[in-house]
């Protein structure tokens, strides 16, 4: 062999080495690429639904608090008389609610107070004012409101609004002793999520 044939397989050894070591780099670096990452993401935006019931006049009512139609002044035995009074939802969720009513003091243990779901007026005047339907809720003349659990109404979707007759009567036969006195007869009505 002459020697530039012997320098050139050394040559081509070489070559064939370095080859190899670019090959065996080539197969790291693609492993290194192989290890890409890539990412999802689901997301969800909440809000939490409101309770807020609204009492009033009519089913327009927005106020938390409304004094109930009925004469303020000068009550004598015999005496009677309704009112109506509208309770709606106005938050965001059906609920269900009730009613728990308080009348402190002697004059309001004598005051008869009934409370009817939907009805209408029958002579609404001071003196001889009733409601068309019987009573769901009472307290009679002489005692006080049960005070051991709100009496349940029922469900009220979001939105949606029911009536009640109040009725109140000072009952024949009570005392001289109330004369001059006063009370306050309150309906609270309370509402609770639907689940």
């Amino acid at each position: 062999m002459s020697r530039g044939t012997v320098e050139q397989s050394g040559w081509s050894v070489r070559v064939k080495a370095l080859l190899s070591l670019g090959l065996l780099a080539g197969v790291g670096a693609v492993s290194t690429l192989a290890a890409w990452t890539g990412t999802a993401t689901a997301t969800s935006d909440i809000t939490a639904a409101t309770v807020f019931i609204a009492a009033g006049a009519d089913p327009n009512a927005t106020s938390a608090s409304y004094t109930i139609p009925i004469a303020t002044a000068n009550w004598f035995p015999g005496m009677s008389q309704a009112a109506m009074v509208t309770v709606k939802n106005t938050g965001t969720s059906n609920v269900s609610y009730n009613v728990q009513g308080a009348a402190p003091g002697a004059f309001g243990t004598a005051m008869a107070v009934g409370v009817s779901v939907g009805g209408t007026l029958v002579n609404g005047s001071a003196t001889g004012g009733t409601c068309s339907v019987a009573s769901a809720y009472t307290k009679a003349g002489g005692s006080n409101f049960p005070t051991s659990a709100p009496h349940p109404l029922g469900n009220l979707s979001a939105g949606g609004w029911a009536t009640f007759c109040v009725s109140t009567l000072l009952p024949l036969g009570s005392g001289s002793i109330l004369q001059g006195q006063s009370t306050a007869i309150t309906l609270t009505f309370t509402a609770s999520t639907v689940p």
